[in-house]
């Protein structure tokens, strides 16, 4: 009998240990998940309080010019697209330069070029690319054809889809069709002028001079490009 009593008594014994223990164990895991929690909390608040000694400024974007044209645009009869006129005024004022040039063309005709394109049908592009000034020059193709709604257009077009853009108009370079040329460089001179836009006469860089023409006897070569961007440049306001 006494022997059954002690059993009983050992038993019990350890059901209350064991329950003792389960007890510390869920106590304890309490007391860990909450410091865990306290823990993770802390880091968070000190993360949102933190402040870098560091401290970091965006460069500010670089001004992007488009340079609408012909083959004068191009840079036909320059040794490397380097050396072509928009590129040198480009890198003398540290634009970044895009270049929308196609042979050929002009403000309201698209020349020979299967590709080719009017100033007025190819802006979509150029209003995309949301540059900060636009060129837009001509040697005078197709004059035999009427202009006059083209180069309207064109002005229109660049204003309205580029409120706050600096828009310039080279007048026509005087290296053939000079009969016509004058009358063509006063609408162009009207219509970017109409819009708030600078009209930039470029006297005759070329001089009619061979030395400064490619072999073609037409477009300029690399002294002339450099001659042309020298009479943009200093036509640009300081």
């Amino acid at each position: 009998m006494l022997d059954m009593l002690t059993e009983s008594s050992r038993r019990k014994a350890a059901n209350v240990a064991i329950l003792s223990l389960g007890g510390c164990l869920v106590a304890g895991l309490w007391s860990s998940a909450t410091l865990a929690s306290q823990s993770r909390d802390a880091v968070a608040a000190e993360r949102a309080s933190y402040t870098s000694p560091i401290s970091y400024t965006s460069p500010p974007s670089p001004t992007s010019v488009a340079f609408v044209g012909d083959s004068f645009t191009v840079g036909t009869g320059a040794t490397h697209r380097s050396n072509r006129w928009t590129t040198l005024v480009a890198h003398d004022e540290n634009w970044l330069e895009l270049n929308y040039g196609v042979g050929g063309t002009n403000y309201a005709t698209t020349g020979k070029l299967a590709k080719g394109k009017s100033y007025q049908e190819h802006l979509t592009d150029l209003i995309i690319s949301e540059p900060d000034v636009v060129f837009v020059s001509s040697a005078g193709n197709n004059l035999e054809e009427d202009q006059s709604g083209g180069i309207r257009s064109t002005f229109r077009t660049l204003r309205e889809a580029l409120p706050n853009a600096k828009i310039y108009a080279t007048s026509p370079y005087p290296v053939a069709y000079r009969e016509v040329h004058e009358d063509f460089g006063k609408q162009i001179k009207d219509e970017v002028e109409a819009v708030g836009g600078e009209y930039i006469e470029l006297e005759d860089p070329l001089e009619e001079d061979p030395a400064l023409t490619a072999e073609d006897g037409f477009h300029p070569n690399d002294m002339g490009h450099q001659l042309i961007a020298d009479a943009v440049l200093g036509a640009l306001p300081k």
